[in-house]
Parts: structure tokens; sequence; C-alpha cells
């Protein structure tokens, strides 16, 4: 009995049993490297959500600060405008996270000193800048 084509038989069944295995094992590599990839892609997205939903917050408070800043400036080059003792229209105010800066040229030490209250009284106001000099205004 000529065993050699059994033998190749048995070689050929063993080569493609070999590489059966082998398949199954790349495919179970393969769903890991899958499963590990997804996973990565969905915590990179959720962490990129969160970003721009914090870079949104931010952007919103920044924005919010601007129209506090804004309303306290009207607030209080209003109050100085109203007030009988400090001329107003000699007082530029500015505002920059709650901190107003009072410039410009009042005709007395008396008017710098109701300004810089004034301004202290407004709602908002964290700090007064007192930029103003004594003089007489143009």
């Amino acid at each position: 009995m000529n065993m050699k084509p059994y033998l190749v038989a048995l070689g050929l069944a063993s080569s493609l049993f070999m590489v059966g295995c082998d398949r199954n094992d790349n495919a179970a590599d393969t769903n890991a490297d899958i499963n590990t990839t997804t996973e990565n892609a969905a915590n990179e997205t959720e962490q990129a959500a969160n970003n721009a939903a914090n870079e949104t917050e931010q952007a919103a408070n920044n924005v919010g600060e601007k129209i506090d800043d804004g309303v306290i400036t009207t607030k209080v080059k209003t109050a100085l405008l109203a007030d009988d003792t400090v001329k107003g229209l000699d007082i530029n105010v500015d505002t920059m996270n709650g901190t107003v800066t009072l410039n410009g040229t009042v005709e007395s030490q008396a008017q710098v000193d109701r300004a810089v209250q004034v301004a202290q009284g407004v709602e908002g106001v964290a700090n007064v800048q007192n930029n103003l000099t004594v003089g007489n205004p143009s």
C-alpha cells in the first residue's frame, strides 16, 4: 500500500487546519482591535464634545462679562451725569471685568472724590481705578 498520497493528504489537512486556527486567532485579534478602536473613537468623541462644551461655556461667560461691563459703564456714566457735584461730561468711564477706570480732568479734588464715590456706589463695580486729574477741563 502506497502511503504517500495519505501522508500528503494528512499534511495538507493539517496545514489547512493550522491556517484555519491561525485565521480564528487573527479574527479574534481583529475583533479585539476593532473593539479597542471603537472604544478609543468613542472616548475621543466624548472628550471633544466635553471640550467644545467647555469652550462654549467659557465664551458665553466672556460675552456675559463684556455685556456686564458695558452695563456697568453705562450705569456709572449715568450716575455721574445725574450728580450735581460732578461734571459727568468731563469724565471718561471704561470698565473691564468689573473694574471701572475714570479718566479726565475735573475742576476740584471734591469732584474727584465724589466721582470715585459715585462709581463705587454702582451695582456690579468691583473696583475703581482713579485716573482723574484736577485742572481746567477742556
